[in-house]
């Protein structure tokens, strides 16, 4: 719904692919309801083709997952401050995986006989996958909108949020890991 508000493009071509009238995304519809907040409850993002339609014409090829698994984003091993370039299909195949995962989602929920049998490793690279896309994601938009995104501080070893666009030669954008978003060691500072 952000995006639909901030970028005027992305919400007219939204709303044509939809076959919506759409004013400007933040006039009301009706009672304190925008377009925006009206136009995205047409996506329940419970599949690929639903995911691409809503996020495909940020791309320039309407290809989403693709662009944001090719999306090279500086990564640091937490514990082993190891700094390299991540980009989720180094990892995996993002397009099975994450079909896959919707559809063993899609089975378990509304299929009570369905009686899962989910390889091991799958379910670790699913994981992955949707702790890391979604934090991927939001720094392509970060760079794009110029907004703010946690950003690991090399020289001092924080986290805090920054405009990525404006990154000193000691900082790099911040994808946590599953790790890290169990950790307890996590110090606040000023």
């Amino acid at each position: 719904m952000y995006l639909l508000q901030i970028d005027g493009n992305y919400y007219a071509e939204i709303c044509g692919i939809l076959g919506v009238n759409g004013n400007k995304a933040s006039d009301d519809v009706g009672e304190g309801v925008t377009h925006a907040e009206f136009v995205s409850q047409f996506f329940n993002f419970q599949n690929a083709s639903d995911t691409e339609t809503a996020f495909g014409p940020l791309f320039d090829d309407h290809q989403y997952l693709t662009n944001i698994s090719q999306f090279p984003v500086p990564y640091v091993f937490r514990k082993r401050g190891v700094l390299s370039l991540l980009a989720l299909d180094q990892l995996f195949d993002v397009h099975t995986i994450f079909n896959e995962t919707l559809e063993y989602r899609h089975r378990i929920v509304h299929d009570a006989n369905y009686r899962p049998n989910i390889p091991r490793n799958f379910i670790s690279s699913a994981e992955a996958l949707f702790v890391l896309l979604p934090q991927i994601f939001a720094v392509w938009v970060a760079q794009k909108y110029d907004l703010r995104y946690s950003v690991l501080n090399l020289a001092n070893n924080t986290v805090a949020l920054s405009k990525l666009n404006g990154l000193t030669e000691h900082e790099v954008p911040y994808i946590f890991s599953i790790e890290d978003l169990i950790a307890d060691d996590w110090v606040i500072s000023e």
